[in-house]
């Protein structure tokens, strides 16, 4: 964290600008949902004009506008002059820098102050398919939409890249042999994947098992699945 600076041999204190940059927790879930409350105090006799703060952030974005950058006028609280903002977690893990800076001009250079957190894996822990139906024409004669939805186990997004097998089964378990296009197979910022199914030839009144599961890091599956039955109506 910055300190000091130095313009023209004169140094400044933090004391003067800003101080005391606080992140109200050090990990969040990259679940792009998650928020964590950034502040930092101003100098209490700072003048009206001086009271207006600009945070940056190098993953994430600033509530309410979405935006990497934020811009936010000081207020008294408790007797302190302090800016505040809330920050919405990214849905890629890494460290995540935050920084603040007054947003007049200092002689030289900027003085700006730094602060970090972690945003750690958001684990599936359920995943939802739903059909844009449950008929189906037989011998690829018409398809339906399918979408899994991905939740961490508090309810919230997983992180992006994730990925989901979506299989078509037969009553006594062998596959279907349908075909599933316009395949979205890895979960991006909305924690959804989908697919399109066609059947192929069967008779009227056959039950197919549409099944999504979540995929490991490896690329084995896990327990973590869930199925919907298509009925062939002709």
């Amino acid at each position: 964290m910055c300190v000091s600076l130095s313009c023209d041999d004169k140094v400044i204190d933090t004391g003067d600008v800003l101080t005391n940059l606080t992140i109200s927790q050090q990990e969040i879930h990259a679940d792009g949902q998650s928020t964590v409350e950034v502040t930092v105090e101003l100098d209490k006799n700072a003048s009206s004009d001086r009271r207006s703060v600009v945070f940056s952030t190098s993953s994430g974005t600033f509530l309410p506008k979405d935006s990497v950058k934020a811009t936010v006028k000081a207020e008294f609280f408790d007797g302190k002059l302090i800016a505040t903002t809330k920050l919405r977690a990214p849905v890629r893990p890494g460290t995540i820098t935050v920084t603040a800076k007054p947003e007049y001009d200092i002689p030289s250079q900027d003085f700006i102050l730094e602060g970090s957190l972690t945003a750690t894996l958001s684990v599936p822990a359920q995943i939802r398919l739903n059909p844009s139906g449950f008929a189906i024409t037989a011998n690829f004669g018409s398809q339906v939409a399918l979408t899994a939805t991905l939740r961490n186990s508090d309810g919230k997004f997983v992180s992006a890249g994730y990925k989901v097998v979506f299989e078509d089964l037969l009553g006594a378990g062998g596959p279907a042999g349908g075909r599933f296009n316009h395949l979205k197979d890895v979960t991006t910022d909305s924690s959804v994947t989908a697919a399109s199914y066609s059947a192929p030839k069967l008779p009227i009144g056959t039950d197919i098992m549409i099944k999504a599961t979540v995929l490991d890091n490896a690329g084995a599956k896990t327990g973590i699945t869930d199925f919907v039955i298509l009925t062939i109506n002709q």
